[in-house]
């Protein structure tokens, strides 16, 4: 036979006793209830913080796709449209897609071979909390941001 003997039996047989420390299923379960109600609380007050910089963003690179497209149709010489729909803006060459939370309106911009514009158009685009709109300048490609 084997002098072999289980650990609990050896701890035992010499007056040791080992309590194994262990959760509870109840008190696992008010661990996760806790936990998911922080992460609730915590998700539900970023989520609005990260829709406005989303926002933040398409503007910027809505600006930036706009003189891109003014100098880019002054260099080639050429007649360029910017087209803008309801869920994204494009030159023809590069698209940025709206984020969900903003509409665009549905509308076009013909850049001139001498890169200016030949209309006073006023693009708005609706956010959740605003209306941005970029007052644009005859002939010059400039522009006017204001938000109501």
């Amino acid at each position: 036979m084997s002098n072999w003997k289980p650990i609990t039996n050896t701890l035992v047989s010499r007056g040791i006793q080992s309590r194994v420390g262990g959760f509870t299923l109840l008190e696992s379960l008010l661990v996760l209830v806790i936990t998911s109600s922080m992460l609730l609380v915590l998700s539900s007050q970023v989520r609005p913080v990260f829709s406005q910089i989303r926002q933040q963003l398409f503007f910027l690179e809505f600006e930036h796709l706009y003189r891109e497209t003014q100098q880019l149709s002054q260099a080639q010489g050429q007649k360029l449209t910017l087209q803008l729909t309801t869920n994204q803006v494009t030159n023809g060459y590069q698209v940025i897609n709206l984020p969900e939370d903003i509409i665009g309106p549905n509308q076009s911009i013909v850049f001139e071979t001498h890169g200016g514009n030949n209309s006073l158009q006023k693009l708005s685009f609706q956010t959740p909390s605003s209306t941005v709109h970029y007052q644009l300048y005859l002939g010059s490609g400039k522009y006017q941001k204001t938000s109501d």
